[in-house]
């Protein structure tokens, strides 16, 4: 459920490779679409994951009880 690139390769691509493996193999099993979730503090990914042409889908809320 996450994608966590080491702090020492961060910034050299590797997150999307792995991204890039990810929809190949969506692809590969007759599927056209593939969803990313991410926390919304999470800034650094939602940049990372729009770079690689994803966009905005759905929203969810939460409210801790």
């Amino acid at each position: 459920t996450d994608l966590y690139v080491a702090e020492g390769a961060r910034h050299q691509g590797v997150g999307g490779h792995l991204i890039n493996a990810a929809e190949e193999h969506v692809r590969q099993a007759g599927l056209s679409r593939l969803l990313i979730t991410t926390l919304t503090k999470n800034q650094v990914a939602q940049k990372a994951y729009a770079r690689l042409g994803y966009e905005s889908y759905s929203v969810t809320m939460c409210k801790a009880l």
